[in-house]
């Protein structure tokens, strides 16, 4: 695993409402393991340009760390924002089923890895980085 680094991308309309604190999802995602986190806190309708699948959370990342979007994967539950961020900055996606069901799959133009699971993802993940891909 060296060299990995593992970002929390996250939309959460919950702090716009007030009704989650943005400070306090940080350092959870930090405590989780991540390396860094990159929060959209707006509601769904305010037109930023953070909100996935928009790609601003990717353009963020990339003020403060250096990486190729080739050698990125995006892991998400999402098809409408997770994939399509995915497809919409050139990196690959990993969809994980983990209960949103194939919501938005018909309308996400392009191609992406399922996993049964985050495990399995970053099973995938490792066994790509063992074949020098």
């Amino acid at each position: 695993m060296a060299g990995l680094q593992v970002f929390a991308l996250t939309n959460q309309t919950k702090i716009a409402a007030g009704q989650l604190d943005e400070a306090a999802l940080r350092i959870s995602l930090l405590e989780m393991g991540c390396s860094d986190a990159f929060i959209c806190p707006h509601a769904e309708n305010a037109g930023c340009p953070c909100r996935k699948p928009k790609t601003g959370l990717i353009a963020q990342a990339h003020l403060r760390y250096r990486f190729a979007n080739r050698d990125a994967v995006i892991v998400g539950d999402s098809y409408l924002a997770d994939m399509q961020c995915a497809i919409n900055a050139g990196i690959l996606g990993i969809h994980v089923a983990t209960g949103r069901g194939d919501a938005g799959y018909q309308e996400v133009a392009g191609s992406f890895v399922e996993c049964a699971s985050l495990a399995d993802a970053a099973t995938w993940i490792l066994a790509q980085q063992g074949n020098g891909k």
